[in-house]
């Protein structure tokens, strides 16, 4: 998770043209935290609104660590690896912990 405006959140932004979901959820995650990962299953999908009237296709992935070197990206105050019982003690995104309770990775 990445540390942005005072909440934690997970990486992710905008898919590029030609990606498949799971291409782009892998680039972003490095990209952000310098982690590479592998996708393993995605978890779910929602939609958010952005605020100007648009909506946002959220698309969130469970995944492997499988090398580099974490580091916050340029648009993060901090990076951290979480148990799961840790995730009710920290102020995250809204919502995100009622999306991982659904997803049921979350207690």
């Amino acid at each position: 998770m990445r540390l942005t405006r005072g909440r934690w959140t997970f990486p992710g932004r905008r898919m590029e043209p030609g990606e498949t979901l799971e291409q782009a959820f892998v680039r972003e995650v490095a990209e952000e935290t310098g982690s590479v990962v592998r996708a393993v299953q995605e978890l779910g999908q929602l939609n958010v609104l952005d605020g100007d009237g648009g909506i946002y296709e959220i698309h969130d992935f469970l995944a492997e660590r499988i090398g580099g070197e974490a580091i916050a990206g340029d648009d993060a105050a901090d990076l951290g690896w979480f148990a799961k019982q840790q995730l009710r003690n920290l102020v995250l995104t809204p919502d995100l912990l009622l999306y991982l309770r659904r997803y049921g990775v979350s207690p």
